[in-house]
């Protein structure tokens, strides 16, 4: 038990060692700078819209976004970024090397089917060298994968043999 004598000692310690400890915000050394969306040119939202409907509570996963997938696509040794959404169209940025981007998502055609992104990753699937993205979707109550594979940044469509619901190549 503290006696008054034992809190008359340790609380100026305690008082001594919180403010000598505790530093001003503008001294400590931070890990992360936020940056202006506007200057590196990065301008993506997934915005859901509601109604009665479709809403949280007919759909337990209403507010689950696809998210983002970090990759060089282009072979340039920058890390590019593609991000999905759930109602409106995928994005991907291709990395300029000076902390800013440009959205190349209508040349390379790589914008998705409007369906619901549940999960997006990076990877060579098909060991061609050429980053791949799998976009994982909810269509109609049914798990759908598209692969998309670049080495340019021209998309045609193709069938291919590993998935069934199709995929964007971009041509050589």
């Amino acid at each position: 038990m503290l006696t008054h004598t034992m809190i008359r000692r340790i609380l100026p310690l305690a008082f001594l060692a919180f403010f000598t400890t505790c530093q001003p915000a503008d001294t400590i050394d931070a890990l992360f700078t936020q940056l202006d969306n506007k200057k590196i040119g990065i301008d993506f939202q997934n915005n859901l819209a509601y109604d009665k409907d479709f809403n949280v509570f007919n759909y337990r996963n209403f507010y689950n976004g696809g998210g983002v997938a970090v990759g060089d696509v282009n072979n340039d040794g920058w890390m590019d970024l593609y991000f999905t959404a759930n109602q409106t169209s995928n994005t991907l940025y291709l990395n300029n090397g000076d902390m800013t981007f440009t959205d190349i998502t209508e040349s390379a055609g790589v914008a998705g089917q409007q369906a619901w992104s549940t999960g997006v990753a990076m990877a060579d699937v098909n060991q061609d060298g050429f980053i791949d993205i799998y976009v994982s979707i909810l269509e109609m109550s049914k798990e759908i994968a598209v692969l998309t594979n670049y080495s340019s940044i021209t998309a045609t469509i193709h069938s291919p043999k590993l998935l069934s619901s199709g995929a964007l190549r971009i041509k050589d």
